[in-house]
């Protein structure tokens, strides 16, 4: 186009170079990959409910993290079939190994470090509850007791519309998860959480009607595999209570939700 780039921007041909800079010049921003940098140096993001998350590799698959997003796309008309296609051979493995092997995370489900679970749940039987929530807690923490998290993380309870591509591939990415030898048997929970502007008791409806919605998707995609393994699914609702992010929603609603998977 015939421009160029500003004085004041320095440009740099490596990541090892950008990274050290970035550590000489006060106030400097620029973006690396997370294997560039440096750890001592990455803090955690904490959000207006004040719980903190670090750049893991889980929290960064689950959308936990906040500073990363899922890309959403929308158009005026029907995308059509060959939007999906392309979606869906993104989250293949032969796309993703691809993808790793530039030095992406691939989106294949992994597990949550056991201790973090139960640093999370624990926090429930010393927190500050209201009426509504405290019931929910009880509940959260029966089932989740003995259960494993996914990294699988829907956003919202919409199996269509922006969320669409996300929550297609995730569900993708779990039939092929629980096909593993390991999973067979075990049962697949989805787990509904989120906010709404009318309070606890409409954010725990909320997050059961989306965590009922994505394991009806899911029941419909994974028949076969549900089957075969011999897993059985359930959902869930527990509203505001033990959330993991302060991420809000894609879509500017009263009410939102983000159905977690885990398995027990």
């Amino acid at each position: 186009a015939g421009k160029t780039v500003s004085a004041n921007v320095l440009t740099m041909a490596d990541q090892a170079g950008i990274a050290a800079s970035i550590l000489q010049f006060p106030g400097s921003v620029s973006i690396v990959e997370t294997a560039e940098a440096d750890m001592d140096i990455t803090v955690p993001v904490a959000g207006a409910c004040g719980i903190s998350a670090a750049p893991t590799t889980f929290n960064i698959l689950s959308g936990d993290y906040p500073l990363v997003r899922p890309a959403l796309a929308s158009g005026v008309d029907s995308a059509g079939a060959l939007t999906a296609e392309v979606f869906d051979f993104a989250t293949s493995d032969v796309a993703q190994r691809l993808v790793a092997r530039e030095g992406f995370f691939d989106t294949n489900a992994i597990l949550q470090d056991a201790s973090i679970k139960n640093t999370r749940l624990g926090g429930l039987l010393d927190a500050s509850l209201n009426d509504a929530q405290r019931v929910a807690a009880g509940a959260m923490f029966q089932a989740l007791f003995s259960a494993d998290r996914l990294s699988t993380t829907m956003i919202g309870g919409a199996t269509s519309g922006p969320e669409g591509a996300w929550n297609r591939a995730a569900l993708l990415d779990l039939v092929a998860t629980i096909g593993l030898p390991e999973n067979q048997g075990r049962e697949v929970l989805f787990v509904g959480l989120g906010q709404s502007t009318e309070g606890s008791e409409a954010a725990i409806v909320a997050s059961t009607t989306a965590a009922a919605d994505i394991a009806a998707a899911f029941e419909a995609l994974a028949g076969d595999a549900l089957s075969a393994g011999g897993n059985s699914v359930s959902s869930f609702g527990f509203g505001d209570v033990a959330q993991t992010t302060c991420v809000d929603g894609q879509v500017a609603a009263a009410d939102y939700a983000r159905v977690e998977v885990w398995l027990r």
